[in-house]
């Protein structure tokens, strides 16, 4: 049984406390921090499964994608090709004048002439073709009484001109207003000729009958076979021996 003090009080005997109600803020904190925390795990998940999605795109367009091609070096057999066909594509857009301003600008050759594929039209026409010749080769090629016969009507043409104090009489058909590219060929022909018997760095006559074919114009020069060379590497002229036509 309690014992009792003195004072009448009981000894060993707690006294019953009513519990307090939940407090209705509590309540509400713990309500946000439960909100916050599925909000948290919700966005997690959603990020997590983004990932997921763009890893998954990334794969599927690696598998689909085209590999881009190698493209081999240009001191390669393959990369001075392609090189090559590159300049080529580039130099088919300039007109005649531009790419006679490029051949030039090379310092290969004085200049360039540019020929119509049809520059026939009468009498005179053939003998500016032979002092276009006598230009571009200058003294290597001194022509002189250069004079032509045009008889548009029969289609028989004929140039005269005189080398080193030889006659040459060239005949030419007429076919329209289109040259005859053997009066080129003979004209080339006495240059070689005459280089052979002469001494130093031999000159020839080139054309590039088809980088400007869309302008129907021959594109001619006179140069050594190296400048040749490094003028169709430099510029994506197709430069040949007007003997080769």
């Amino acid at each position: 049984m309690p014992r009792a003090d003195r004072g009448g009080s009981r000894i060993g005997c707690r006294e019953s406390r009513p519990k307090k109600p939940p407090s209705k803020a509590g309540g509400v904190v713990r309500e946000v921090v439960r909100l916050r925390r599925m909000a948290t795990r919700q966005a997690v998940k959603k990020a997590l499964a983004a990932k997921k999605a763009s890893a998954k795109q990334q794969a599927a367009a690696k598998d689909t994608a085209t590999p881009a091609p190698k493209v081999p070096p240009p001191w390669t057999t393959r990369g001075a090709r392609l090189r090559k066909q590159q300049q080529r594509a580039l130099t088919r857009g300039l007109s005649p004048k531009e790419l006679a301003a490029r051949i030039t600008a090379t310092g290969r050759v004085g200049a360039v002439h540019l020929l119509s594929w049809e520059p026939i039209h009468g009498p005179g026409d053939y003998a500016a073709i032979a002092r276009a010749f006598r230009d571009l080769a200058g003294m290597a090629f001194p022509l002189q009484r250069i004079s032509d016969r045009i008889d548009l009507d029969s289609g028989h043409a004929s140039l005269e001109v005189t080398l080193d104090g030889v006659r040459h009489v060239l005949d030419a058909g007429v076919r329209g207003s289109d040259v005859d590219d053997g009066v080129l060929v003979r004209l080339a022909t006495l240059l070689e000729e005459r280089s052979q018997r002469s001494r130093g760095n031999r000159r020839c006559f080139f054309v590039d009958p088809s980088t400007c074919k869309k302008a129907e114009t021959y594109l001619l020069m006179c140069a050594t076979f190296d400048d040749m060379f490094a003028i169709n590497a430099a510029t994506g002229a197709a430069f040949i021996k007007v003997t080769e036509l």
